[in-house]
């Protein structure tokens, strides 16, 4: 596993380091998952397909402990998605929503957000999400939490089920920057993670809004997930 640029987190002042991902139903084991998250050194991952039904807090709080983080937003109508945070970030507010889906067989999905600050920093909202198969449905749930989102500094992780261009980039955070687009290296697909780097597709993404991105690469995280992770450094302004 490649954890990225640096191995420890920044802590510098206004310096944010966010990582998003989908973990597979944490299939792979929680062990691996945490190695990954460790390894990568964040102040903030927004997951999807984290744990889910009755025991998604309790369960969501032991990958927090194995990776050095703190669980800032979890619950069952998330339907697997979470925020974890670095101690060093202050969780003002959370919430978590379920998103409607059609059909008895269908996914369920999810969204799950914190309003957090680090010290000397603004306010800023972090997302994680997990958007349909369907492209009436992703177009209903990127509507639905654009309107939950303000118009704030934020950061987005989500998986699309969308390539890049298609109208979900766009509505699901307004006003906001695709990191990947803004300042990547190497190649950028995360899915299916077992394919060589350049093949994959890029359906996952951090949005970013009111902070800039200084860089952003997909880690390699092999065998932990069917995704690959998305990492990014923000800078985010200083009080």
């Amino acid at each position: 596993m490649t954890a990225g640029p640096g191995t420890t987190r920044t802590g510098a002042p206004g310096v944010l380091r966010v990582l998003t991902w989908n973990v597979h139903g944490l299939r792979a084991g929680t062990d691996a998952v945490a190695e990954v998250l460790r390894a990568a050194a964040c102040d903030a991952v927004l997951l999807q397909e984290g744990p889910r039904g009755p025991r998604a807090v309790p369960r969501s709080a032991a990958l927090a402990r194995r990776s050095g983080l703190l669980v800032a937003a979890a619950g069952r109508p998330a339907a697997g998605s979470l925020v974890l945070v670095a101690a060093r970030l202050h969780v003002h507010a959370a919430a978590v929503l379920a998103l409607p889906v059609r059909g008895l067989t269908t996914p369920v999905r999810g969204s799950a957000s914190a309003l957090v600050s680090a010290a000397g920093g603004p306010r800023l909202l972090l997302r994680a999400a997990h958007l349909g198969l369907d492209e009436g449905e992703r177009a209903d749930h990127a509507a639905r939490l654009a309107a939950e989102g303000g118009a704030g500094p934020a950061v987005v992780g989500a998986d699309l089920n969308e390539h890049p261009g298609g109208p979900s980039w766009s509505a699901l955070l307004p006003g906001g920057r695709d990191a990947f687009a803004a300042a990547g290296t190497g190649p950028g697909g995360t899915f299916p993670a077992a394919r060589r780097a350049g093949s994959r597709a890029r359906i996952d993404a951090l949005l970013v809004r009111g902070a800039r991105v200084r860089s952003a690469q997909v880690l390699d995280a092999a065998g932990a997930s069917d995704h690959a992770p998305l990492l990014a450094d923000l800078e985010v302004p200083v009080a």
